[in-house]
């Protein structure tokens, strides 16, 4: 028995959201003083790349669900707000204490 698509790319999304959630906690301090260690800086960009990653599927299973234009462009704005965000804990200065 097959799944369908829709229902692929809502388990999809909530790996990805675990995964961010566990990633998220420890981006939120290291946003804040903006350096890191070399393994935090790794499980940043890990976390930014399979953001990305499943981006668009997630739109697309959103999109195919919602057809209200104002429901679209908030589902839109939240992604981007949230790969700002994943961006800005990826882009932190690794120091050799993780420190300044």
């Amino acid at each position: 028995m097959r799944a369908g698509p829709a229902v692929a790319a809502m388990l999809a999304s909530i790996v990805v959201a675990a995964a961010l959630t566990v990633a998220g906690a420890q981006a939120r301090h290291d946003v804040l003083s903006a350096t890191c260690t070399p393994a935090q800086k790794a499980q940043h960009q890990a976390a930014l790349a399979a953001y990305r990653k499943h981006m668009s599927a997630a739109r697309r299973a959103y999109f195919a669900h919602h057809k209200s234009a104002s429901l679209r462009r908030a589902f839109v704005r939240g992604q981007q707000t949230h790969l700002k965000s994943l961006e800005t804990a990826a882009a932190c200065t690794v120091t050799a204490a993780g420190r300044l």
